[in-house]
């Protein structure tokens, strides 16, 4: 008996250590793959990000604020100053890789090495945990290995990291197929052992929470390809009793995907719905969608010549709008995988062998993703009900491992081949590694290797450049940032590219910076007072400087060669200085400190803001105005740290021949005052006391709303001028 007990041991031993062994061989190649793929060896993982330019920005911020105010890095006093810096608007419940990042950085305080270190580590997690669930399928153990290491350094995986972490860090698709697969071939996912207290329960359990909480996306996409396994279930075993296990996958998915937005749910609930950030249109729904021929031609700037050309080719002559959708290329191996999965789909069903029984399932689940996702496919139909959902080129990841799985299998099948298994195991090892040295190459662009030169370059002037500004001001100066540009998604404003702005929180500790703040929210329409074409260079420092801004960042990329020179000799002659420039020459200072001693600081400047209720201004020979909704808000900020009172005076045109009233008030209810609104134009007056920070005052009205079968607007009055004066 001892002796079966020993050697039952030898055997778990001998099997926990070769399945390390694929693991870390698992680890070994995929690291090694990116490395190679991003040309690391050229770069200073601990000095120079791997990529430093619009998306990549915000994950750099992210880490910043985790290292200096710890928690999730959502919130921030020194940007978006003075209004603060918030992301609960655009939150994206992508909590697996900020928690590696949050883990990362209790080991070193160097946020460019924890940016890099949590994007390339994304890579042997992939190949590990895809290791895992193809293991669990039965693929033969060294095919598994290559196939996960191929899935890990996927074009979509590159093209994400650095840029996207959240779908670069795709751990959730490798369980989600798993479970998926398991539901359609009939077995029973939970067991009912210990009241179902038991170990198996408990990871399916932990399963589903991960997938609620790697992306609305992936979340999403998984909850699709559910409701076909559903469907699938339902033809072949017609009992609704089935579908108990999937239902309640869905469930756990939907209710941890809710959970993880609460931070958001109760921002709104405390501040209101932000509609203008993350505004999404059902046509980009097609923009954005999946086309065939991209998951089958070659990686853009493939590194074999004759393939990059070919696929220049295709990109120009049939102009085709390369967007994100560019990534989905799923390389050759996979796409041998991908049309095997359409071929199969018409095969008659195996009842007896397992991989094809698989197989049979992939392809129904990849056909199914194909119908919804491509161009003019079900997403279309799903943009009609709602929007936030619309790149259905992000599903090629499931596609991929389905033909990942696919290929994997069939690999296992030949080499259980009578014929094939008389070959040496090392000729089959050397026939795998040629096959994943062929895919790898296959999988890479020469776009992956940033020019790190320049990187390091524009990463040690800015450095310079706002260290410079820190020793010039003192601590918790605020700096305005020119030009105002939204955040977020504000695209390239000429050459200024996307979240540039974020460069100078980055490298200084104690100033405040005006970018950040939430575009749709009080403080962006404060700030926007700084942005009229018409604003003199003299109005602005003035304004400026009764905001609290100490000095003026400029970054001349998002200018126009005239307007910066116009911008530039302005203040250099109000400001009777030059200003401190960036070793590139693409940044500019001018400190106001002299100024304000020189002239003082006007402290009754206010900013005033229609909010809630009322539409875009419009104009009409010499006349403006703003068609207004029957209730509304107006916001005054009030930026001196005193109260001021002043006369509100709103004309108001209203259509109407008979008399309507207009009720103003105070968010307190300690100022109201209520009109009669005649035809014509009518002055709506009240005197109030501003508080310092942001006063909210609301309207409403009984005037009826204006029909009309070519404008399908909610208009009732309208505002045609906003007076504020000292009380």
């Amino acid at each position: 008996m001892n002796r079966n007990l020993n050697a039952s041991t030898r055997l778990t031993a001998r099997k926990y250590k070769q399945n390390a062994l694929l693991y870390l061989l698992a680890i070994l190649l995929s690291s090694a793959a990116a490395f190679f793929a991003y040309r690391l060896w050229r770069i200073n993982l601990s000095e120079t990000p791997i990529d430093y330019y619009n998306d990549a920005l915000p994950g750099l911020v992210n880490i910043r604020l985790m290292m200096e105010n710890g928690g999730m890095g959502y919130t921030s006093d020194r940007l978006g100053t003075p209004f603060g810096y918030t992301t609960f608007d655009f939150l994206q419940n992508d909590y697996i890789p900020q928690l590696l990042t949050k883990f990362l950085t209790l080991f070193t305080s160097n946020w460019i090495l924890v940016f890099n270190l949590t994007n390339l580590l994304s890579f042997p997690i992939v190949a590990c945990v895809a290791l895992c669930v193809l293991r669990k399928l039965d693929v033969e153990p060294r095919v598994a290995v290559v196939m996960a290491v191929l899935f890990s350094c996927s074009p979509f995986h590159y093209y994400r990291a650095f840029r996207h972490g959240s779908f670069a860090l795709c751990v959730s698709i490798p369980v989600a197929v798993y479970y998926i697969l398991r539901l359609m071939r009939g077995e029973a996912i939970l067991e009912a052992k210990n009241h179902y207290l038991n170990r198996n329960n408990f990871g399916y359990v932990l399963a589903m929470i991960l997938l609620g909480i790697c992306g609305v996306y992936y979340a999403f996409f998984t909850c699709f390809f559910l409701c076909v396994a559903g469907v699938y279930i339902l033809i072949r075993e017609k009992k609704l009793s089935r579908l108990k296990e999937t239902v309640l996958s869905i469930v756990l998915i939907v209710c941890t995907t809710v959970i993880g937005y609460l931070p958001t749910i109760l921002y709104r609930m405390k501040n209101g719905a932000n509609t203008a950030v993350a505004v999404r249109t059902a046509a980009e729904s097609e923009l954005y969608s999946l086309k065939l021929s991209q998951l089958l031609l070659p990686v853009t700037n493939h590194c074999v010549s004759f393939l990059a050309s070919l696929k220049d080719f295709f990109n120009t002559s049939f102009s085709v709008n390369a967007n994100e959708n560019d990534s989905v290329t799923l390389g050759l191996i996979f796409a041998i995988g991908f049309l095997i999965l359409l071929l199969s789909f018409f095969q008659k069903r195996s009842k007896e062998n397992t991989e094809i029984r698989y197989i049979q399932e992939l392809a129904c689940l990849n056909l199914s993703a194909l119908l919804y996702a491509s161009s003019g496919g079900l997403i279309l139909i799903q943009a009609l009900i709602f929007t936030q959902i619309r790149c259905g080129n992000r599903i090629s990841v499931f596609i991929s491992f389905f033909s990942c799985v696919c290929v994997g299998l069939l690999l296992s099948r030949l080499l259980k081949q009578t014929r094939v298994s008389r070959i040496p195991s090392g000729v089959i090892s050397l026939g795998l590694a040629v096959l994943l040295a062929v895919g790898l190459l296959d999988q890479t662009s020469t776009d992956l290797a940033r020019d790190y030169e320049e990187i390091s370059s524009q990463v040690q002037s800015d450095r310079s450049f706002v260290e410079t500004i820190e020793e010039m001001e003192e601590e918790g100066s605020m700096i305005l940032q020119l030009p105002v540009v939204r955040y977020p998604e504000a695209g390239t404003v000429n050459e200024m590219k996307d979240y540039s702005h974020f460069v100078g929180f980055l490298y200084s500790d104690t100033l405040r910076w005006s970018y950040g703040v939430m575009y749709g929210r009080d403080g962006y329409d404060a700030l926007d007072d700084l942005k009229a074409d018409d604003l003199t260079a003299e109005e602005l420092v003035r304004i400026a400087a009764s905001m609290g801004y100490t000095g003026i960042y400029i970054d001349e990329d998002g200018y126009t060669e005239e307007e910066l020179s116009s911008l530039k000799e302005g203040l250099e002659e109000i400001l009777d200085e030059t200003p401190l420039v960036s070793d590139k020459g693409d940044k500019l200072y001018f400190s106001l400190t002299e100024y304000v001693s020189r002239n003082g600081v006007e402290t009754d400047y206010l900013s005033l803001i229609c909010a809630e209720g009322f539409y875009g201004e419009e104009t009409g020979g010499d006349s403006s105005w703003n068609w207004m909704q029957e209730e509304g808000t107006i916001r005054i900020f009030n930026w001196s740290d005193q109260e001021q009172s002043v006369t509100l005076t709103l004309t108001i045109s209203s259509p109407w021949e008979e008399e309507y009233s207009f009720l103003l008030s105070s968010d307190e209810g300690n100022e109201e005052s209520e009109y009669v609104l005649t035809k014509g134009e009518n002055q709506c007056v009240l005197d109030i006391t501003l508080e310092p920070g942001c006063n909210t005052f609301t309207f409403s009205t009984d005037a009826p709303a204006i029909e009309t079968e070519s404008d399908p607007r909610n208009m009732h009055i309208m505002l045609t001028e906003v007076r504020m004066e000292p009380a």
